[in-house]
């Protein structure tokens, strides 16, 4: 995780995308953060965006009141 996708609908757009969670670590929608597949594309092969969206992704799903031991363990990357 994150999820990436690149030329999916269209050539020239990507995203990168991470599950988010609410109470109960019930799935409550994602985190996506898309643009030109051009910049995404040389940012996956990097792993620029891996840590931060894994952490803003846990920040989020422990402020919609998922349990810290699930954020850990969802979000630690492998």
């Amino acid at each position: 995780m994150p999820i990436f996708k690149s030329g999916s609908r269209d050539a020239y757009t990507a995203a990168f995308v991470t599950p988010v969670f609410s109470a109960g670590n019930k799935f409550a929608g994602a985190l996506t953060l898309s643009g030109a597949a051009s910049t995404l594309e040389a940012a996956n092969v990097a792993g620029e965006f891996v840590e931060p969206q894994l952490v803003a992704a846990a920040n989020l799903s422990r402020a919609l009141g998922a349990s810290r031991a699930f954020c850990q363990r969802i979000y630690t990357p492998r």
